[in-house]
């Protein structure tokens, strides 16, 4: 059986469930409304019949308290039941009523009572017999199939269109990694970086060389106990060449003509009063090169940084998307599961196969 054709034949049940029960409760409250009217008749009868006159005064106003008080209580309590439906919650109070009045009005009225009892017991009875039509009714609610269908198709969508957003966004990142590989490729950062290493490598070899022929020089120097700022500075940093060199060739050049330098320190020591401005400038120009290489490849890697960093924002979204993805899959699982569940319901109600196209 189609689904459409499923649900209309459901919704026609439960219509002439609902009249039917309808139907049964009509019936029951009127049974129920002629009971309570031949109740009410015998406690209006109750409280006009008058009390023999045999029966002791002093018992008579017992049996006049235990009475009103009964006809009282009972008429607020019938009072109260409108139809079958609202006896169930007066049940309670109404089994009281077999038993709660008083002995002398039990003894002084006794058939009066007996009838009241037996209509009671009757009220009882009818809701006891209501109740057991009511469960041989067909129960049954039927099951929002269209909601669940709207639910699916909506969750579907929103599958369809996280995954053409992934699509896309996968196609970036494929177009982004191009760019950086291309960058990587055209920007000369390994050549660069081979020039940058191949000039670290030349001024520390020649600082290393300069720092070793002055430090050569500082022994006979402190031997000669050589005073003077420069010397002091000179002594305790040899790169204060670097920094002062005329005051280095000068302190170089008093020590050579006081004879402070034998044969190889005083070769030595000319050789570095003669280059050493030069071997300064050439540390300067490869410092400067470098620096300018430096600056260069930290902009070519900054254009290339920019490009990763798009890409990392790019794969972060990516991820998110993925986890969205799965969510909505597992919530699509689940409409689906329960579609079915809420179908086998209406197949047990309707006994057939049902189809959903």
């Amino acid at each position: 059986m189609k689904l459409e054709r499923a649900l209309l034949e459901l919704e026609k049940r439960k219509e002439k469930a609902l009249e039917e029960k309808s139907q049964l409760r009509e019936a029951y409250s009127k049974k129920v409304s002629k009971l309570l009217k031949e109740i009410k008749k015998e406690v209006k009868n109750l409280e006009k019949e008058r009390i023999p006159k045999k029966i002791d005064e002093r018992i008579s106003k017992i049996v006049e308290n235990e009475r009103r008080a009964y006809v009282d209580t009972l008429t607020n309590f019938l009072e109260r039941i409108e139809n079958i439906d609202s006896l169930e919650k007066f049940l309670p109070e109404l089994s009281k009523f077999h038993v709660s009045h008083g002995k002398y009005v039990m003894m002084v009225f006794e058939k009066r009572i007996y009838r009241i009892n037996k209509l009671l017991k009757e009220l009882s009875e009818v809701y006891g017999e209501y109740q057991v039509r009511l469960r041989n009714f067909e129960e049954f609610e039927v099951p929002d199939i269209k909601s669940i269908l709207e639910d699916i198709k909506r969750v579907d969508e929103h599958i369809q269109e996280v995954r053409g957003e992934l699509e896309r966004a996968k196609e970036r990142e494929e177009d982004l990694k191009a760019t950086i590989a291309d960058k990587n490729r055209d920007s000369g950062l390994l050549e660069l970086e081979e020039k940058i290493e191949s000039l670290k490598k030349e001024l520390s070899h020649r600082e290393i060389k300069l720092s070793s022929d002055l430090s050569y020089l500082k022994k006979p120097l402190k031997k000669a106990r050589v005073k003077g700022h420069a010397a002091e500075m000179f002594l305790k940093d040899t790169k204060f060449a670097f920094e002062e060199p005329m005051k280095v060739k000068e302190l170089l050049k008093n020590a050579m003509e006081r004879g402070y330098f034998d044969k190889k320190h005083a070769k030595r020591a000319k050789e570095v009063i003669e280059n050493l401005d030069a071997e300064l400038e050439k540390i300067e120009i490869l410092r400067k090169e470098l620096d300018s290489l430096e600056r260069e490849k930290n902009r070519r890697s900054k254009e290339i940084g920019d490009f990763e960093a798009r890409l990392r924002r790019l794969e972060a979204k990516i991820k998110e998307k993925e986890e969205e993805l799965e969510k909505a899959k597992r919530k699509l699982r689940e409409l689906e599961e329960e579609l079915n569940r809420r179908l086998k319901e209406i197949e047990k109600i309707l006994g057939t196969k049902i189809e959903l196209a």
